[in-house]
């Protein structure tokens, strides 16, 4: 579900523009493992944080997936230009973008205070997380984010 972040977006942006992000498979490997579940996307938080502010430009969290490496977002954030930084959580058992509003990230502090347990892996469903610093600068724009495991 696509978050709209037209209240939240930052003054210092020239105007809009539209990212699409993928999430690459690069993943840190666990013995024992079928390169199948190392690499399962069940769901995916992508948020896009104004690097001068700190706060939440864009958000998305999609659910329900099965893939085996690999992903890109069929849904576009619109972001406003400028200086951006973008990460994406994998697997999270707990929704940041639209699940309860005590649970909601807003700024890039709050998303860096979250923790994850150790029970929240399951043997094809890790925890990762990962981020790029990028610029927004043309109408449209992709960005791939790496992930690692978490715990």
């Amino acid at each position: 579900m696509k978050q709209d972040a037209s209240s939240l977006k930052g003054n210092d942006g020239i105007g809009d523009c539209v990212l699409t992000v993928s999430i690459g498979d690069e993943l840190t490997k666990v013995v024992g493992q079928t390169p199948a579940a190392e690499k399962k996307i069940n769901d995916v938080q992508v948020f896009v944080f104004n690097t001068s502010t700190g706060k939440l430009d864009a958000a998305v969290h999609k659910g329900g997936l099965s893939s085996d490496g690999g992903f890109t977002l069929s849904e576009k954030l619109s972001c406003t230009r400028g200086p951006r930084q973008v990460w994406a959580l994998v697997n999270a058992k707990v929704n940041y973008v639209d699940g309860p509003d005590a649970e909601r990230v807003k700024t890039i502090n709050e998303l860096q205070e979250k923790t994850s347990f150790l029970t929240d892996n399951g043997p094809s469903d890790f925890v990762m997380a990962g981020k790029v610093d990028v610029k927004l600068e043309t109408d449209t724009q992709t960005v791939s984010v790496e992930v690692r495991r978490v715990c």
